[in-house]
Order: C-alpha cells, then sequence, then structure tokens
C-alpha cells in the first residue's frame, strides 16, 4: 500500500475542492487493508487558509500543522495552509488516528508507530526526508530532555518490517488488533513496543492466531521487561 500517487498534481488552491474525495479514498483503502473499519465515524478535514495558531511545541510534534475539535465521537481537524509541504504526511496521520482509540492515541509508541507507517506509505515522496528530518529531531530533544536516551534507532529497525511486503501487512493488522482488541493488556504510555515486532514478526502471518499473539505478548513481557520466571504460579500471578 502505497499512497504517493493519490497526493499527485494537489495545490493550495484545488486542494479544498479535493480534500473530501481523498479523505474518502484514503479511508477506504486503509479500511480494506487493515479489515477495520474507523472507530471515529463522524469526521470533517478542513483546508484553512489561516496559519497555525502558534508554533508548535516539541512535545506535540506529532500534532504538527492541525488543530482538532472533539465533541463525543465526532472530530473536526483544520489542517494549516502555512503546512502544506507537508499535508500528505499530516493528513495520513490524521486518518490513522480514526483507527485507534482516542485513550491512547497521544501514547509515545503510538504516534511513533504510526509515524513509521506513513513514512512507509508515503517513501516515493519528495517531502521524505524533510518529515523525517523533523520528526526525528524533536522526538530526539524531547527524548534526551525527559529519558535521557533515544529510541529512535528501534524504531528505525521497526520500519524495516513495514518495508517488507511479505510482513507490512500483517505488521499494521496487527498493531491495531492490540491497540482495539487488548487494551487491558497495552504498554504504558512510554514503553517500547518495537520489541514486540522486532522480535516476533519472522512467523508466517497465516499463523497470526489470538492465541498467539496473546503468547507473543506475554513472553515479550517477561524477557524484557519483567527478566525473570520462576514458574506457573509466577505466570499467574502476572498475567
Amino acid at each position: 500500500m502505497i499512497l504517493d500517487s493519490h497526493f499527485l498534481d494537489l495545490s493550495p488552491d484545488n486542494l479544498q475542492k479535493r480534500l473530501d474525495p481523498l479523505v474518502s479514498t484514503l479511508i477506504d483503502m486503509i479500511t480494506e487493508f487493515l479489515e477495520l473499519d474507523v472507530l471515529v465515524n463522524k469526521y470533517t478535514f478542513l483546508w484553512t487558509n489561516l496559519p497555525a495558531p502558534r508554533e508548535y511545541k516539541l512535545e506535540s510534534i506529532f500534532d504538527y500543522g492541525v488543530e482538532r475539535s472533539y465533541i463525543g465521537n465526532k472530530v473536526e481537524v483544520k489542517i494549516f495552509r502555512n503546512h502544506f509541504e507537508f499535508f500528505p504526511f499530516i493528513l495520513l496521520r490524521e486518518i490513522y488516528y480514526l483507527f485507534i482509540p482516542r485513550k491512547i492515541r497521544t501514547y509515545e509508541w503510538v504516534q511513533l508507530t504510526v509515524n513509521q507507517m506513513i513514512l512507509t506509505d508515503l517513501s516515493n515522496h519528495d517531502s521524505l526526508l524533510e518529515w523525517s528530518s523533523l520528526t526525528r529531531e524533536n522526538v530526539k530533544i524531547f527524548d534526551k530532555i525527559s529519558d535521557g536516551f533515544e529510541r529512535l534507532e528501534d524504531y528505525d529497525r521497526l520500519r524495516q518490517f513495514f518495508k517488507n511486503p511479505d510482513l507490512k501487512r500483517t505488521s499494521y493488522k496487527l498493531f491495531f488488533k492490540m491497540l482495539r482488541e487488548d487494551r487491558q493488556h497495552l504498554p504504558k504510555e512510554n514503553d517500547n513496543i518495537h520489541i514486540f515486532f522486532a522480535d516476533n514478526l519472522n512467523i508466517e502471518p497465516e499463523y497470526y492466531t489470538d492465541e498467539l499473539i496473546e503468547t507473543i505478548r506475554c513472553l515479550t513481557e517477561i524477557f524484557h521487561n519483567k527478566k525473570t520466571y520462576r514458574g506457573m504460579t509466577e505466570y499467574i500471578r502476572l498475567f
């Protein structure tokens, strides 16, 4: 699923007229690819001539270029004209967010994973390197301030899975399935979800049953987080 061609010949002047059909097309394609429906089914996307109301902050780089308004299960997304250079990346990010429970959309590992999906889906776009640099530099700076280490190299590894034609659909579906169907076992806000993918996506797609996904999750928790296992009693206590 390479989506660059859907953004050809767009300009700030014709975008408003083309925006609604483009959103519908992308949602239909992603729905078919994931075999999932959007969770937010009432949405409005607006292209505004106004500049962004304020400079984005380091902690909100994954909100870059937009202003969102929520009313119940309805969202209005304004995309600002002065960010046209990155419009495809911004729009695709916001569309993927429609498939993610709102409560966890701001988790860093969710945002970083979605960003890697966007980089893969728009891998031939002229502004790819600029978008990648924009997000990387802001995440690196924020990580140095908050955690003292960087996690981007591991998410770069994750992108390699997404670029693999044999693994891309499986990994996308696995990610969204976990977000939507296994929410009680989700990693915490700043955990490293890349471990889950990097350790386990060499399994053939047809073998990804619900039972296997849960087994992988438990093993990942034991070996990467708990780092100890003393028998069935401890397993039952943990899970």
